[in-house]
């Protein structure tokens, strides 16, 4: 498994080359607690959850943004949490277009 660009490492597992999957740990947030959206190629999730227990008054948040590889067919996206507390992304891959070769700019000064 290969560490993802975030703040919390999410993990990309490898499905072969039709599919993507990566999975994140969201332990102690409620299904209804986790929002997750997406932006062009970017995976936004957030979660808050607030209880209060005899008393004392608990609050947990966060925020993940994640920016998927372009092959990642952002249309098939699903998620799901399983009873440990992870939550996991599916998607199919495809070919993703080749990136444009370098191309250095000159830089002009104004007159």
């Amino acid at each position: 498994m290969k560490a993802l660009p975030g703040p919390d490492g999410g993990e990309e597992e490898s499905k072969g080359d039709d599919k993507f999957s990566m999975a994140m740990d969201v332990t102690g947030f409620p299904p209804d607690s986790i929002k997750v959206q997406v932006l062009g190629n970017e995976l936004l999730v957030s979660a808050n959850h607030e209880v209060e227990h005899e008393g004392h008054y608990h609050a947990m948040h966060f925020n993940r943004q994640f920016v998927l590889p372009r092959e990642v067919d952002m249309d098939s996206l699903t998620t799901r949490l399983d009873k440990e507390g992870k939550l996991h992304f599916e998607a199919k891959k495809r070919n993703a277009p080749a990136l444009p070769p370098v191309r250095e700019l000159k830089v002009l000064k104004d007159k």
